[in-house]
């Protein structure tokens, strides 16, 4: 048997924040003491596990909910839940790739930066492509496009 205190230690919570959840609808599987008190067995802890690897990965309060109650529904839940987690690794590649896009538009700037800097003056950039034309004269085709 485990306290809220422990339990957060151990998963990275606050016991505010584990209250909060409660509250929410995310710890249904919280028991409670005679007098009141909360505490969590070892089952628990795979539960509280997902909900941490739920946060950390992005997922909302809202989808969090959601996947603790189709976990506590038992087998027959098992293909939403894979659809769910489908879905969100979706989320996180198109993330990463957005990432990528901007980590390049950081790096060209950089170094759009540190040659200006090392020739005294921006006009050493001059007549080479500029931002717009490397990362953004495409989309604006692309709207033209959708836009007809």
């Amino acid at each position: 048997m485990y306290s809220i205190s422990q339990v957060g230690k151990m998963m990275g919570f606050t016991p505010a924040t584990l209250r909060y959840y409660e509250s929410e609808g995310l710890l249904p599987f919280v028991k409670r003491k005679e007098n009141g008190i909360r505490y969590f067995e070892e089952k628990d802890l795979d539960l509280l596990a997902t909900i941490r690897f739920m946060k950390d990965t992005g997922a909302s309060l809202g989808d969090i909910r959601n996947v603790i109650q189709l976990v506590m529904q038992g087998d027959e839940t098992l293909q939403e839940r894979l659809s769910y987690y489908l879905d969100q690794e979706q989320k996180i590649k198109d993330k990463i790739q957005q990432l990528s896009t901007d980590l390049k538009k950081v790096a060209w700037k950089i170094e759009y930066y540190q040659k200006a800097i090392e020739a005294g003056t921006e006009e050493v950039n001059q007549g080479e492509a500029g931002l717009y034309d490397l990362f953004y004269k495409d989309f604006d085709v692309d709207i033209e496009k959708k836009a007809n």
